[in-house]
């Protein structure tokens, strides 16, 4: 089995952003949310990850990604983001991008190869309630996406607020379009077009003294036009602090795509081990 250089674990990401392909779940969906939630320091910040993952569903086998983030968070004026009592102080702006990319092979063949990247804005309008418009793309070769770019906006209510757990709800419209990697005569249609509803409900809860938490994301994106074509993401994710800028990570993700395309699994699974260095 071939070693993916450092350029093959790279690409993905690197593609994806030069091209400025941003945002998007696809059939394949991904959650920007688990992306998004931690403690939001005032200026530029921001983290890169290593991981190393066992899936199982369509893909079985073990892959190797890289991804990142970069934000910038803006107070409201006369506060100080370590003045909110909150495990993710609601910024009256934040503006993040972040850019993912996963490589595998099997037997000197490539058996995973995706990327996805995503640019949100968030206003603070009140303390429950913040606007969202965000871009994404995304590309899998093995779900036989060739290209998925979505344009959305929303809204994000909090639902509860306390410093050691947080509910947040989001509610929102997306446009999407998409490219199938699927044969001129077939049951899947090569290219789409729908407006899909955009509704998440995330939720983290710190752990103890020790600065573990647990964040837990459902997303349903259903096409407006057709309620029974619809995605769900469900993901479960660990974080574990090993230094100040150190981070551990063990997600569960369990997708569902009511209109996944031909030899394309409905239900998928994976389980992701993460490493952040954060800054």
């Amino acid at each position: 089995m071939k070693t993916p250089t450092i350029y093959r674990v790279l690409a993905p990401a690197l593609v994806c952003v030069g091209l400025w392909g941003v945002a998007g779940p696809a059939a394949a969906q991904v959650n920007t949310e688990r992306l998004r939630l931690g403690q939001s320091e005032e200026g530029w910040s921001g983290f890169v990850a290593l991981r190393l993952a066992a899936k199982e569903g369509n893909t079985d086998r073990l892959a190797a990604g890289l991804g990142f983030r970069v934000q910038y968070a803006e107070p409201e004026p006369g506060e100080r983001s370590d003045d909110l009592p909150s495990l993710d102080p609601l910024m009256k702006r934040l503006v993040f991008l972040v850019a993912e990319g996963d490589y595998a092979e099997e037997s000197g063949e490539r058996s995973e190869y995706r990327s996805f990247a995503h640019l949100r804005w968030v206003e603070r309008r009140s303390p429950k309630l913040a606007h969202e418009v965000f871009l994404q793309n995304e590309f899998n070769e093995f779900q036989r996406l060739d290209s998925r770019y979505l344009l959305g906006f929303g809204e994000r209510i909090t639902l509860l607020r306390k410093p050691s757990r947080e509910v947040f709800l989001g509610l929102g419209l997306m446009g999407e379009a998409e490219r199938l990697d699927v044969p001129d005569v077939g049951p899947d249609e090569r290219t789409s077009e729908f407006v899909r509803a955009s509704t998440y409900l995330a939720a983290q809860m710190k752990l103890g003294s020790k600065g573990a938490t647990v964040v837990n994301t459902l997303y349903y994106q259903p096409r407006v036009d057709r309620w029974d074509d619809f995605r769900i993401l469900e993901e479960l994710d660990l974080r574990v602090p090993l230094a100040e800028h150190l981070e551990l990570s063990l997600a569960i993700v369990v997708q569902h795509d009511s209109e996944a395309p031909e030899d394309v699994e409905e239900w998928d699974l994976s389980v992701t081990n993460a490493l952040r260095v954060r800054f």
